[in-house]
């Protein structure tokens, strides 16, 4: 039986519909474990791959990393960070720690959470005045393969 694929959004990309998610990679009891289980989820078909920057100081991203080692064109990466409010060039040195950490040059998708807005807070088009400029969101979109940036 394998996994069944579904898109993602409408983007027209097809990934599993289950995932890995790196916050409980983290608690594996040391690196070899946890390569282990991402070798174990490649195996069995998992094409989606989500992390965050803040996981276990970024402990989960690298050992993702080494998990992914020679097989990074057959999924779907994706990582996060929380910006709680802090300024844009943060969340960039962020991406670029992530990119080094999970050994790749460029994401599948990009997930900024905690977004702080600037005003017009419950309009629809918060979003286009927030602290994250589009010369960041511009940079970021070119770090993934797809241009996939999204905000929560």
């Amino acid at each position: 039986m394998s996994i069944p694929l579904r898109n993602f959004g409408k983007t027209g990309i097809q990934i599993s519909a289950l995932g890995l998610g790196g916050h409980h990679l983290g608690g594996a009891k040391d690196e070899k474990t946890a390569i282990h289980i991402v070798h174990r989820a490649l195996d069995g078909g998992v094409t989606f791959y989500g992390n965050a920057w803040e996981y276990y100081r970024g402990k989960t991203e690298s050992w993702l990393g080494l998990g992914l080692k020679g097989r990074r064109d057959k999924v779907f990466l994706m990582t996060k960070v929380c910006t709680h409010g802090r300024d844009a060039s943060l969340a960039t040195q962020m991406l670029e720690q992530s990119l080094r950490r999970l050994q790749t040059d460029h994401l599948d998708f990009w997930q900024i959470h905690s977004v702080r807005m600037v005003g017009l807070r419950g309009r629809r088009n918060a979003l286009w005045n927030c602290d994250f400029t589009f010369p960041y969101v511009g940079f970021a979109s070119r770090l993934c393969r797809h241009d996939c940036v999204g905000f929560v």
